[in-house]
């Protein structure tokens, strides 16, 4: 379903896209980009979420893997990276639609700024990927503590899969060891991640209201500033979708090992929703912006 929505959402952006929208159809287009990217990789690593005790986990079989467990702890790593990189997207969205509105931050995203901006989001899946990598590798002594647990749930030998995940304190077999002053550093480095980009939603989202509820004729035509509601009414929900479906189960993932939690299998949930949200995510902007609407209707509603 990602891949179909965000296909024709692509089709929409060239084909069926006022005028009036500019560069923010290259925007559309990079995420919609972004999130075919993100569900094949994901179809391909296969990765599950798994929390237990003080460490929640991203694992992947690698039984049979047509490369070595090096590099599917590599290639989990980038996977889990795409996390922080689309947190980010959906702030750089929001700065985008702020400077379009406001007149006098109409030119950050012209030319070369444009191309710069979207490399953002590429350097905070980097730091995200490299900081589970060398911050959060396994370790034989939790290996040996969960051994039964992936068993069970997942009818996995540990020989047979790669794990890499986020820990305030290392456990196994004799307990709780103390927090450590490496992984707290890496935490500190994920929640900086994710708490910046959610200011930057927050933040930029309460100005695009200001600004899209004052809106003149005088600073718009009617046109654009009709189609400037209707992005704004489609960013609101691609807001929301986000919350619900990444934003608050990821944090329970990395709040719940603090407390040493035991989420279990309802940990599984995160890996369902953020499958669901790159399916709902073009959702509004199909049926919110009058030309895509249109076109969506007339596809439906054709005679064969």
């Amino acid at each position: 379903m990602t891949i179909i929505m965000n296909c024709f959402m692509i089709y929409l952006i060239i084909k069926k896209s006022p005028k009036e929208i500019g560069r923010y159809r290259y925007l559309m287009l990079y995420i919609s980009f972004f999130e075919i990217i993100y569900c094949i990789a994901g179809k391909v690593v296969r990765p599950f979420v798994h929390s237990y005790g003080s460490r929640a986990i991203i694992i992947v079989e690698a039984k049979d893997a047509w490369v070595n467990r090096t590099i599917m702890k590599v290639i989990n790593s980038v996977v889990s990276g795409c996390y922080g990189c689309s947190s980010s997207i959906l702030a750089i969205h929001f700065m985008y639609r702020y400077g379009s509105l406001h007149v006098n931050h109409r030119n950050m995203f012209e030319g070369w700024k444009f191309v710069a901006w979207c490399f953002i989001p590429a350097s905070y899946g980097a730091i995200w990927s490299l900081t589970i990598f060398f911050i959060f590798p396994d370790d034989d002594g939790f290996t040996e503590l969960i051994r039964s647990d992936i068993l069970e749930t997942f009818d996995w030998k540990m020989e047979d899969i790669v794990y890499t995940g986020f820990y305030y304190f290392r456990e196994d077999k004799n307990g709780l060891h103390g927090f450590e002053p490496l992984p707290i550093v890496g935490m500190c480095i994920l929640w900086s991640m994710m708490t910046s980009s959610s200011f930057v939603v927050y933040f930029f989202g309460y100005r695009c209201y200001k600004l899209v509820s004052t809106m003149t004729k005088n600073s718009f035509s009617s046109l654009a500033q009709g189609l400037q509601h209707q992005l704004f009414k489609a960013l609101v929900w691609q807001t929301v979708i986000p919350i619900f479906m990444v934003y608050i189960p990821s944090s329970l993932i990395l709040i719940c090992p603090l407390f040493n939690i035991n989420l279990g299998r309802i940990s599984v949930v995160i890996t369902v929703t953020m499958s669901i949200f790159t399916a709902l995510d073009p959702l509004p902007n199909i049926f919110i912006i009058k030309n895509y609407k249109r076109a969506t209707y007339q596809l439906l509603c054709s005679p064969v």
